[in-house]
């Protein structure tokens, strides 16, 4: 359980931007509250096997998804990896702006 909170604040830390970095690792320490609210709302109309079933759902999903997640730009610079983390940086940003990811790169660098 402790690498399941762990872990993916820091890899927000890595891959956000500085101006939202504070709200999205915010939203990530509110989320197993919101998933424990989930279950225990799905426990009022459902029976527990049903229950069970619905809450391996989400995650379900999220190793799923897992899968499409790169390598934080950060640990691939560590490992002198550096056009495979400007390729993990422009797809986490979402852009082909290369101006803008070199700039961020030498920003951790």
């Amino acid at each position: 359980m402790g690498a399941a909170v762990f872990a993916p604040v820091v890899y927000i830390s890595d891959i956000s931007e500085r101006d939202i970095r504070g709200t999205l690792n915010s939203c990530g320490q509110i989320m197993p509250a919101i998933g424990t609210l989930f279950s225990y709302t799905l426990g009022s109309f459902m029976n527990w096997r049903w229950q069970t079933f619905a809450s391996t759902i989400p995650p379900l999903l999220y190793l799923i998804l897992l899968v499409i997640v790169p390598e934080s730009p950060r640990f691939l610079l560590k490992r002198n990896k550096l056009e495979e983390a400007f390729e993990a940086l422009c797809w986490l940003r979402g852009t082909d702006s290369t101006d803008d990811v070199r700039d961020e790169l030498s920003l951790v660098l």
